[in-house]
């Protein structure tokens, strides 16, 4: 049979298969529950701004880690391609373990980008075998720095930034230390705070929670809340107890929440890092986020070693006093509500008396936080 086809004929060809071939994909990886929120915000910008790109989530868990049913109730999470649940323990481990997995994700999806956000070692395998692969990186927490490099996750944000190609910054102290390790400028955006999206998507139903409906205190009373880092049990035993005696003294003034998980307190019993004197505080689990939210900001103050509550309790307006030498998020300081005590508890309970008595930081958003850093983000990397 003998088939003739003129000089203008177009075979045709599927819309689908067209699609297919010109879309581009996209991983963003998510190693923190907070990371996934923000990433939350970057799946929302990519379904609503550009046809383009097929975004997908990678989630990395740690099988140890305890869950907190109900965590995210409420919040519209975006659906998980891929997830991967680590066994091993130890940072070394648990990052050799993370590359291997992470690399069966890459072959299967063979992503065109590859999107990193915070600072875990987890993050930095993540990196490390992406650029194996020699795929693009972005990094949406680009140019934090505490300046101590003693600090594990701050040897892991260089490397990170190094390791990434395109660098979104959430506050000006980034920009400006990423230029003075000599990263070309066409190489950063400052885009803003990916949290602040979530924060401010959901702020009705933060401010409209009820303290006392979560944690049984009488209706309008002040209170103060302890948020410590998840890791708290590798901290010093007898700087931590010293944290724990200062709280027991504040509970003369008010009372002291302590937000813990089970899991913890029994560490922290069994070290013997929490004594029969600290009674007074108020120890809770875990509660909803935004639950969680809504009693950090309604209470008087918030007291933590944790870098995510210093971006939260600027956000919400709240007073908060940090137990860290150091914070690689000095816009909190400078901006917001942030105090930095250093590691001394009796420094710290000043601070926290000051804020009882009146002496408190003003605090403003900083720049960018505006709830559209997701968009910004997206728009840049759509245009590339």
């Amino acid at each position: 049979m003998l088939f003739l086809l003129c000089e203008n004929y177009v075979p045709y060809v599927p819309m689908w298969f067209i699609k297919n071939i010109t879309m581009k994909k996209i991983l963003s990886v998510a190693t923190t529950a907070q990371n996934l929120l923000k990433i939350a915000s970057l799946d929302k910008a990519f379904r609503r701004h550009t046809t383009k790109t097929k975004h997908h989530i990678c989630q990395i868990t740690h099988s140890h880690h305890e869950p907190i049913p109900g965590h995210f109730e409420g919040i519209d999470l975006p659906k998980v391609s891929f997830r991967i649940s680590l066994d091993a323990s130890g940072k070394v481990l648990s990052t050799a373990q993370t590359m291997i997995e992470f690399e069966k994700v890459l072959s299967e999806l063979k992503p065109s980008l590859v999107i990193l956000t915070g600072s875990h070692d987890t993050t930095l395998a993540c990196a490390l075998a992406a650029s194996k692969r020699k795929i693009p990186l972005a990094h949406t927490d680009s140019g934090l720095r505490s300046f101590d490099r003693e600090s594990n996750e701050e040897v892991n944000r260089i490397l990170i930034d190094v390791l990434c190609q395109h660098l979104f910054v959430s506050e000006h102290s980034g920009m400006k230390n990423l230029r003075d390790e000599g990263e070309d400028n066409q190489n950063i955006c400052f885009a803003g705070n990916l949290l602040s999206d979530i924060l401010n998507q959901y702020w009705d139903s933060i401010e409209s929670r009820k303290p006392e409906n979560i944690s049984g205190l009488k209706s309008k009373e002040k209170y103060m809340l302890y948020v410590p880092a998840t890791d708290i049990v590798d901290y010093d035993a007898e700087e931590t107890t010293g944290v724990f005696d200062m709280l027991s003294r504040l509970t003369n003034i008010a009372p002291v929440f302590a937000v813990i998980s089970n899991k913890t307190m029994q560490e922290l019993e069994t070290k013997r890092i929490i004594k029969p004197r600290h009674k007074k505080i108020k120890f809770i689990p875990p509660v909803n986020y935004l639950d969680f939210l809504s009693l950090m900001k309604h209470s008087s103050a918030v007291i933590t070693n944790s870098v995510s509550i210093q971006e939260e309790t600027t956000y919400l307006g709240v007073q908060c006093v940090t137990i860290m030498n150091y914070t690689e998020r000095p816009v909190t300081i400078d901006v917001g509500t942030n105090h930095l005590a250093g590691k001394d508890p009796e420094k710290a309970e000043k601070a926290i008396l000051d804020i009882l008595d009146g002496t408190e930081k003003p605090g403003r958003l900083p720049e960018n936080w505006d709830g559209k850093v997701g968009k910004r983000v997206v728009e840049v990397l759509a245009n590339l």
